[in-house]
């Protein structure tokens, strides 16, 4: 109705902001709104970041400062050396050149190539997946930067898989577009 403020569908709810649910929730899962309260795009899968285990907030809490603009960082700072970023939870401004697309839910960046020689640690990516919910307006070859919450998706089709790092909630930049694209990265 009209007096409607705000909505928060999770799980399999029949009923959420812009027609994706939040995450599920459990006795060891929460979903908190990304980049510590910060973001409201009307988009529940957007907006809210499962955390495991559950990190409580009230009103004696810290405030988090939703003006702050975090340094700018590369896609392995958030990817670290680890099994999952050391970053979870927290916002971040990643920068990175656009290397593909997912039609319905996102993008990938990696670092530029020049940048990751510097960087040079074979236990880092240099890729990272932004998720956007629905289809992301970059192309191939942007230099962008991408401000969001770093999380650890596993999808529930198969809850064994290992996490795979991922930027919620995203603000892009746009900085350049026609960007030469990193070399391809062997496995």
């Amino acid at each position: 109705g009209g007096d409607l403020v705000d909505l928060v569908g999770y799980g399999a709810a029949n009923c959420s902001e812009g027609g994706v649910a939040a995450t599920g929730l459990g006795a060891n899962i929460a979903a908190l709104r990304a980049r510590g309260g910060c973001v409201d795009t009307n988009i529940n899968g957007s907006d809210f970041a499962a955390i495991s285990p559950p990190t409580p907030r009230n009103s004696v809490s810290a405030l988090n400062d939703c003006t702050a603009v975090p340094a700018q960082i590369w896609p392995h700072d958030v990817q670290g050396s680890g099994n999952e970023s050391p970053l979870v939870g927290q916002m971040v401004a990643v920068r990175g050149i656009v290397t593909a697309k997912r039609f319905n839910n996102g993008f990938f960046i990696q670092t530029p190539d020049a940048t990751a020689a510097l960087e040079a640690d074979p236990a880092t990516s240099e890729g990272l997946f932004v998720f956007t919910s629905s289809a992301p307006g970059v192309n191939i070859g942007d230099d962008v930067v991408v401000t969001g919450t770093v999380s650890e998706f596993v999808p529930a089709a198969d809850p064994h898989q290992p996490p795979v790092t991922e930027i919620t909630a995203p603000v892009v930049t746009l900085l350049a577009t026609g960007q030469p694209l990193p070399a391809p990265i062997a496995l």
